[in-house]
């Protein structure tokens, strides 16, 4: 451990990563008139549904078991994807679950924020929790109260990671370098390269 950040950096890194997905989602908004915007209390795209274009979602509960071949922008209490989208993911919302496959970068914020499935690019995800039980094939930056790698994380290159607690189980693994800013941190795990980071002063 070589540096120590203050809590002012740990709460501008989370200002960043929230500022990433809010503004495409209030671009979204601009899109109301665009034929795949749905805004009702359940939405929900079928497993055999497959959707050319960005589809666009607010409501109370979003469930996505289908096919999007462009982007996802939604915003909602209850978010689940559990299907495959094919390029950008942007979300928001108090629980956000992804058990499927994200071709693109999954840019997240929430109060509980969980990764089991699969993201090819980066993960860039803000919240009170953020659990990572899954494969990113790109880089993490992840910020918030509580940070937890599962055994079943893998994370092919970089991770940042800015927050109150920071814990990785015995058989996760980073390929690249883990840089950390946190109260506490708990590495159990592998990481391929570097460890840099510390914890921060009052």
């Amino acid at each position: 451990m070589q540096t120590k950040p203050s809590r002012q950096y740990f709460r501008q890194v989370l200002l960043f990563l929230m500022a990433l997905v809010i503004a495409p989602l209030l671009l979204a908004v601009s899109a109301v008139g665009a034929p795949n915007f749905v805004t009702q209390d359940q939405i929900t795209v079928e497993a055999t549904e497959v959707i050319q274009g960005n589809y666009y979602a607010t409501g109370d509960r979003i469930t996505v078991d289908g096919t999007l071949k462009d982007n996802l922008f939604a915003a909602g209490e209850t978010i689940q994807l559990s299907g495959t989208v094919e390029k950008d993911v942007y979300l928001a919302g108090d629980e956000i679950t992804i058990d499927g496959t994200v071709k693109g970068d999954a840019i997240l914020a929430g109060a509980l924020v969980a990764l089991n499935g699969s993201v090819e690019g980066d993960l860039i995800a803000a919240g009170q929790a953020v659990v990572v039980n899954g494969t990113v094939q790109d880089d993490v930056r992840i910020a918030g109260e509580a940070l937890l790698l599962k055994n079943q994380a893998r994370v092919k290159d970089d991770m940042i990671a800015a927050g109150l607690s920071l814990e990785s189980q015995p058989q996760t693994s980073i390929g690249g370098t883990l840089t950390v800013a946190s109260g506490q941190a708990l590495l159990a795990g592998t990481v391929d390269q570097d460890v840099v980071g510390g914890v921060w002063e009052d």
